[in-house]
Order: C-alpha cells, then structure tokens, then sequence
C-alpha cells in the first residue's frame, strides 16, 4: 500500500494551513476579509471529519471504529458551527458566536474528550513506567495552566471582570484537556489506535488547548480565538488519520517529544515576560532557559538511552516468547512432516474423551516394508517419501479431524462425528489415496498399508487404549498378508496376548535348543529318486508339543528374531550337510537348501555369514543352494548385491514361490537366480488343458530358455506328478513323495537304502522345448 495520502487528508490539511496563513497575516497587521480566514478553517475541519470517518471504516478492530467514528463526529460538528460563525459574518449578523454555536462547540469538544477517555489502555503497564509518567503529566499540567495564565488573565482583565472562577475554570480545563491528551500518547493500546496517530493527535489538541488559553489576546487582535485553535486541532486529527491507514497499529511506546513541551513553552513564556518587563531581567532569565535546556537535554539523552536499553529488552523477551513458542510446538510436532507426534495427538484425544465428546474412528496407518525402501533407496528417499506420505494424508481428510506421526513409518487419524460405515469409507479413502506411485526425485516408488481401525471407547477407557486398539488391529492386518483394512475385535486381544507369550517363549527356544530342523526331499522325475532336501525349521516347545511354522515364523519376522533364527537354521543345515557328505561318502549332486528371509538379506555382511558356515563345517558350496522369494528381492539392490556374493562363492540360488510374488522377467536377468520353483497354488488345479497347465508349462519355457532349473513344489498326487513330467518338469517336491523327514531319514533316502516310489505313468515322446542339454540342472 503507497504512503501517500489520501485526498481527503490533503484536502484538510491545506485548508488547515490556508486558514493559519491568514491568521499569521492578521496578526502581522494585515487588513484581510475575515471570511477568508473563516472559510478554510470550516472548511478543514470538515474534510478531516470526513477523513476520519473514512478512516473508521478501514480499521479492522472495533474499538477502532468507534473512537475514529466519534472524532469525525466531533469534527464535524466543530466544522458545523464553524459555517454557522462564516455565514453570520458574511450575512453581518453578528460576529460573535450565539447560544447554539457555543453549544455546538462544547459539545465538540466533549466529544473528543469522550473519544480519547474511551479507548483502552495499553496493557502490562509497570509500576515503575506508571511512576514516571505521573510526574511528567504534572509537569504537562503546571506549564499548561502557567502558559494559558499568563496568556489570558496575565495581560487582560476582561475574563476576571466577567467572573473569577469562571476564567480559573477554564485555564484549569485547557491543563486537563493537555494532561489528557499527554496520559492518552503515553498508555493508548497500540493494537487498537496506531501510537504515532495518537502522538500527532495528541499533539494537536494540546497545542490548541493552550491557544484557547489565549483568547484574550487574539481579542484584543480583533481575532476569534477558534481560527487559531481549529486549524491545529484539524492537523492533528488528519496527520493522526494518515498515520492510522498507512501504519497499521503498533503498540510503540512514545518518544518523549510531547514531555518536553513543557520546557519548550515555559522557556518562551520566560523570555515573553522578560521581554515585557525590561532589559534588566533578561540576562538572568536567559540563563536560566540555558540551564533549563542542558536540563532537558540531559534528561533528553538519559530518556533515549533508556529507551534502547527498554527495546533491547523488549526485543530479548520477544525472542525468549518466539523461542518458547518453537520449543512448544517443537515439543508436540514431528520434525521430519510438521505433523502431531503421539504425545500431542494423546493429549487431543484425552481432552475429547474429558469434555465428552465423539471420538468417532481412530485408524493406525503402518507402512509395509518401509524398512526395505530405506535399505534399497536410502535414508534420504525415505524421509522424502514420508513428507509425501504425510501430505496425501492430510489432504484425505477434512479440516477438523486429527493426523499424527506416531513412529518412524506409523502415522495415526482421528477422524471425528462419523459412523461406523462412513468412517471405514474415509479410511479405504486415505489408504488408496497413501497407496497410489509416489515420485520421490528420481525414484517411482510403490508402497502399501497396512491399517488397524478402533471404533469408539467404552467405558473408563483413554487415548492410550484407543491407540492400543488400533495398533492390535494394525497388527493383525500385517500378519494377515499386509495391505489391508483391519478393526479391532476383543478377539484379537486373546489372540495379541497368545502371541506376546509365544513371542517370549520364541526368545527363549534359541537358548535352549527348542528348534530342530527336518528335511524335505526334491526328488528326479520320473524314478522319485532324491536330487537334495529343502531344509525347514520346527520348534519343539515344552509345554504345546511342535509348534506349527505357520505360527512362529510370522511372528519372528515381526520381532526381528528372524534373523539370530535363521543363521541358526543355515548353520545345523551345513552341519548335517557336510555329515552326511562324511556319513554316506557319496558323490551324487544332491544340494541342501536353505529359507532366507528379506529381513537376512538386508541384514549387512549375510553373505560373509553364509561362507563362514561352508568353511566352518567344511561344506562345499556347491552342496548348499539359497533359496528366496520374489518379493525378498524385488526392486532392492542391497538383497541383489547380497545374492551376487553368495553366487559367488559357489553357492545355488533358488527363486521360491515362482508365479505369486512381483513376477518379472528382468527380476531373472538382474538376479544371479539358478532354479525357479513354481508355487503349489500352479500344481494345486493341475489337470488337462486348463490355465494352470498353461502357467506351469509357461513356466518352464522360461525356465529352460534361460538356462535355469525349474522345481514344482506342493505335488500332492500321482495325477499332478504324472501330469508335470508329461509337460517336461524333471524335478518335483511334495507329500505324494515324502513328508518332510528326519535327518536320519533323509540320510537313508540320499544313501539309496530306501527309494521313493516313482509316479505310475508311460514315458512321454520328448518335447524339443523342454529338453536340456547342457548344462544339468542346479540339483
């Protein structure tokens, strides 16, 4: 916005000073018309009426409005009786002003009056401020009545031959009016009135408070005293309008330059009388205005040294409050996304439950896998993608409801006054929205959730049992497969409690030689005859008998026991590897192949892991192949670069699950992959010209036009074994051959002792597609 003014403030401001000019030329013995001192002066004192009324308008507070409203009124009526007086003496009625003139100047002036004791006083006003203040209003007080004294009943008698008190009344009222005008610069709330528009109108009504102190003088000039009064009222309020719409407000403090009037007037007055009284006196009453002047300007240096130290310090208690401010909001918000942390979004939630209202649906969001992006892409790329995570959930959700940052991949959402039904649309809302590519600087990044949902509370529960609830149900939709919408059920907590202990017993088991390992045999096709055992982990625990795999290995994944289990696992697979290989002195190209999971490949040095097994139980490495799924290695260079040194120190590498994870053709160029084991789902439906068939047989030209084994995996009949040597497969795994087995078992079956039957069937016409040549396959 410019700073320049406005027309109406021009316009007040040069009749104001066209007004003033004609009294100066009066006063220096001019003989001018007096309506041409008459009509600006109206004339300016309507315009700033005007200009305050505008000025009322723009100012935003309400007490604002008000005050500036009431000036212009004020003005206004001031500039009424002023065209009244103009029209009078063009008329020549009458030049002295009537009843309704005087009444409409008092009123005037009451209403000024009413204006400045109206508005508020500034706030946190010390003591010590308030102690300085007191005596420089006296000191405001005193040279006012003492200039408006010797101005009015110390060069003429005409007021105290009018009456005594009256004139004693008047004098002590200009020395209120210009104490007012000073309290008023001095304690104005800056946030409601600008403190320079109340310096410049304060300045103004004090300096025509004390003109009208003159009246006696200007009479005996031939002079109505308003002429001279008006303009510089008029100043002040267009000069102070000015201020107030091009600065704004500020609660500054004020300079000083209204306590100093004082001396400034005093000093004159001195001289005036000196003046009148002789030459004798003026010597000393010159030294005196000296000695006063060093005074003030002492006192003038002291107030503006004290005013820096005053804005230093105010200027250090704004930055402890600015610091306090970013230590509170720091102290309740993530730093990374900006979002609530848990111990604000706890606090929002409790004071809901406290004031009882509806908590409505609180969804835990867990990024699946994120661990795997940092790994793969860096802990840069991951931030980044958490702030674009961030975003997208707060633009899923309305203005009023709640999002937090609970964790490092784990946000959480209040989503309040919604039911059931149309909360879980909300939430499947902002899990598509979070679930969609996301870009992050060169990378195109895929990701899932998984979400745990509570539902409301019930009775004597709190923020801390809403968020438990949602995380149980969080839980249970990772261990579902991930990537899903889960609420909570108080099954579920049966369930949580089942596997906390489990979990405790699953610490325990490593120490105390509760897992043992069985084997299952990969087995030539047609004869069944063993080409190498998968070897698989069971926990013998001491109170439930063999644990199920199906229930404690998800649960190792999810406390990271994963990887101490599976160094375990790869370790007794070496041993009984490389005692078999002493045991039965055979030469058959029989493997072992070991499980490893996506949390060991990213674990740093698995590879180095891997050889100090072999050269630890002295194993070949061409006897141990690892196996791993898609989804292990997908997209992730640190699982791929681990891969790349196991191949390269002999050891097999198998693709398990073929067919159900990110299934790619390039995942087979860019991993050192050297067997392809085809998923049970595909063998599972296998018969006749069907899809399976097709996948399956698939499958293998892919297999074979890459020079790679192929294993089908979960052969439960004859007709599926038949039917996969028919289509060309020569390796095959499931219970139609063996259930997994003992060591000692196995050990017999690679020794010859006790061959598998092979599957019934005639022996197919070889298929040019599916024969090899060379080289033989990994097993």
């Amino acid at each position: 916005m410019s700073n320049r003014p406005a027309p109406l403030v021009l316009a007040a401001l040069g009749t104001a000073a066209a007004s003033l000019a004609w009294l100066a030329a009066m006063l220096l013995g001019a003989d001018l018309p007096a309506w041409v001192g008459w009509a600006p002066s109206a004339a300016s004192a309507l315009l700033a009426s005007a200009a305050c009324w505008q000025t009322g308008s723009l100012v935003g507070s309400r007490r604002g409005r008000q005050f500036w409203r009431q000036a212009a009124v004020a003005l206004g009526v001031a500039g009424a009786a002023s065209v009244l007086l103009l029209v009078q003496n063009l008329a020549e009625v009458s030049t002295r002003p009537g009843p309704l003139v005087r009444g409409m100047y008092v009123t005037a002036v009451l209403a000024s009056l009413v204006a400045l004791v109206r508005l508020p006083r500034r706030r946190g006003v010390s003591r010590a401020e308030r102690m300085r203040i007191i005596p420089e209003a006296m000191l405001i007080f005193a040279s006012a009545v003492a200039v408006a004294w010797q101005l009015s009943l110390g060069d003429t008698g005409d007021w105290a031959g009018g009456g005594g008190w009256v004139a004693v009344g008047t004098i002590l009222a200009m020395g209120v009016v210009a104490t007012a005008a000073f309290i008023t610069i001095a304690l104005g709330d800056g946030a409601v009135v600008d403190q320079r528009a109340l310096r410049a109108l304060a300045l103004g009504i004090a300096v025509g408070a004390i003109l009208a102190a003159s009246a006696p003088i200007m009479l005996t000039q031939g002079l109505r005293p308003i002429v001279a009064i008006l303009p510089f009222v008029t100043v002040g309020y267009a000069a102070a309008a000015h201020r107030q719409r091009f600065g704004g407000v500020g609660a500054g403090r004020p300079r000083g330059v209204t306590a100093y009037l004082p001396f400034l007037a005093t000093s004159v007055l001195l001289l005036l009388i000196a003046h009148r009284s002789g030459h004798g006196g003026l010597p000393l009453t010159i030294t005196i205005v000296l000695l006063m002047a060093v005074a003030g300007h002492r006192q003038w240096s002291s107030s503006r040294s004290e005013a820096e130290l005053r804005r230093r310090v105010e200027s250090g208690v704004r930055d402890l409050r600015s610091a306090r401010t970013q230590l509170a909001h720091q102290e309740g918000h993530d730093d990374l996304t900006g979002l609530a942390n848990r111990q604000l979004f706890e606090r929002r939630l409790d004071d809901i439950i406290d004031s009882g209202g509806d908590v409505g649906v609180v969804a835990l969001i867990d990024i699946d896998d994120f661990k795997a992006v940092n790994d793969r892409l860096h802990h840069a790329v991951g931030d980044e993608l958490l702030m674009v995570l961030a975003q997208r959930i707060v633009a899923a959700i309305r203005p009023g409801d709640v999002v937090a940052r609970l964790g490092s991949d784990a946000f959480a959402v209040l989503l309040r006054d919604l039911s059931p039904d149309r909360a879980l649309s909300a939430v499947s809302r902002v899990a598509e929205r979070i679930s969609q590519p996301a870009r992050v600087t060169e990378h195109e990044v895929f990701v899932s959730v998984s979400v745990g949902v509570a539902l409301g509370l019930g009775a004597g529960a709190d923020a801390a049992e809403l968020l438990r609830r949602s995380d149980v149900a969080m839980h249970t939709a990772k261990s579902s497969g991930k990537a899903r919408i889960v609420v909570y059920e108080a099954e579920m907590d049966r369930r949580a409690t089942h596997d906390a202990k489990l979990g405790a017993d699953l610490r325990r088991a490593l120490d105390r030689d509760e897992f043992f390992l069985v084997y299952q045999p990969v087995v030539r096709l047609p004869d069944g005859c063993p080409a190498g055992a998968e070897a698989l982990v069971r926990w013998r625990h001491p109170e439930r008998g063999v644990v199920p795999p199906v229930e404690f290995i998800p649960l190792a994944e999810q406390t990271g026991l994963i990887v101490p289990l599976g160094l375990w696992v790869l370790n007794e697979a070496c041993r009984q590897a490389a005692q078999w290989l002493r045991d039965l002195r055979t030469t058959g190209p029989w493997k072992v192949s070991v499980n490893v999971s996506a949390r060991q490949l990213s674990e740093p040095g698995f590879a180095v892991q891997v050889a100090e097994a072999l050269a630890g139980w002295l194993l070949p490495a061409d006897r141990l192949m690892i196996e791993v799924t898609e989804t292990a290695i997908f997209d992730n260079e640190t699982a791929t670069a681990t891969l790349r040194q196991i191949s390269a120190l002999g050891v097999a590498l198998a693709l398990d699950d073929f067919g159900t994870g990110h299934s790619s053709l390039s995942l087979l160029r860019t991993a050192p992959v050297d067997v392809l084991k085809v998923d049970k789902s595909f063998v599972d439906d296998l018969g006749g010209d069907n899809a399976e068939s097709t996948i399956v047989t698939a499958t293998l030209y892919i297999a074979n036009g890459l020079r790679l084994s192929a294993v089908a995996e979960g052969v439960e009949t004859p007709t599926q074994a038949r039917r996969l040597y028919e289509l060309g497969y020569q390796l095959a795994q499931g219970y139609h051959f063996a259930k997994p087995l003992p060591a000692e078992e196995m050990a017999a079956l690679l020794a010859g002792a006790a061959p598998l039957p092979p599957p019934r069937r005639a022996a197919p016409a070889p298929d040019p597609l599916t024969t090899r040549s060379s080289p033989p396959p990994a097993w």
